[in-house]
């Protein structure tokens, strides 16, 4: 296959992170097409009622943690790996939230290595390590099945170096442990951190600087929060006054 052929038919993948509230699970709602939610949290999805596209949209909420914590360690495995296998009819695919998932996986991890409730180091090492797998697959979905693959998360704050005296920092989608975040970031087309204008205007941030890390590998600096102009890429090269 030639490279213009492969491009043509590869879709884009994005991590689409902020501060809870800033509307993340509503801008999925309003990508163009039809759209899977692979749902970690099932009341985040209320907001999609709202969506221009609602009619469009079909929910997978993911199990939570139960009673039996090894079955449901088993059954996200089981999801994410069939995701490659199955013939999806869905334009863009969604997981809402990386961050929630994480946090359920920790959850059913800990309870499984029976440390007294509280996850030890090699609990945070397999969640990683499934997280990982989990993200490749949606990223292959993008590359191998031409899907719009949208991941949302939480922010973090990752320490970049510490004195006495100072430290530096940067904003960070929230994954588990501090390795995990960049290594994710480099997987996907697009890192862009939802923020708000002081007029309320919500907008993607889509070029990194000092406090926040964004990324285009398509060269747009920012995008107003709009599913469809995002996947079209229609506007998008104006930039934006940083906070």
């Amino acid at each position: 296959m030639k490279l213009k052929e492969a491009l043509e038919n590869s879709g884009l993948s994005a991590i689409i992170y902020s501060e809870s509230g800033m509307g993340k699970t509503h801008f999925t709602g309003t990508l163009p097409g039809t759209t899977l939610i692979i749902a970690a949290e099932a009341n985040g999805i209320k907001t999609l009622a709202r969506s221009k596209n609602a009619d469009n949209i079909y929910v997978v909420n993911l199990p939570a943690p139960g009673a039996n914590m090894a079955e449901t360690a088993k059954r996200y495995d089981k999801f994410f790996e069939a995701l490659l296998l199955e013939d999806l009819v869905f334009d863009n695919v969604v997981l809402d939230s990386a961050t929630e998932l994480a946090n359920q996986l920790m959850i059913t991890k800990t309870d499984l290595n029976k440390n007294g409730g509280a996850p030890a180091q090699h609990t945070y090492l397999e969640v990683q390590w499934a997280m990982r797998r989990y993200l490749r697959i949606l990223r292959d979905l993008a590359v191998l099945r031409n899907k719009n693959v949208i991941v949302t998360a939480l922010e973090s704050e990752l320490i970049l170096s510490q004195s006495a005296e100072s430290a530096t920092s940067k904003t960070h989608p929230a994954f588990t442990g501090k390795k995990l975040s960049p290594e994710a970031e480099g997987l996907f087309d697009i890192v862009g951190h939802l923020e708000k204008t002081a007029n309320g205007t919500r907008y993607i941030r889509l070029e990194g600087n000092e406090s926040f890390v964004a990324k285009d590998r398509f060269g747009r600096k920012a995008c107003i929060a709009d599913g469809e102009i995002f996947i079209k890429g229609l506007t998008g090269n104006e930039n934006k006054e940083d906070k």
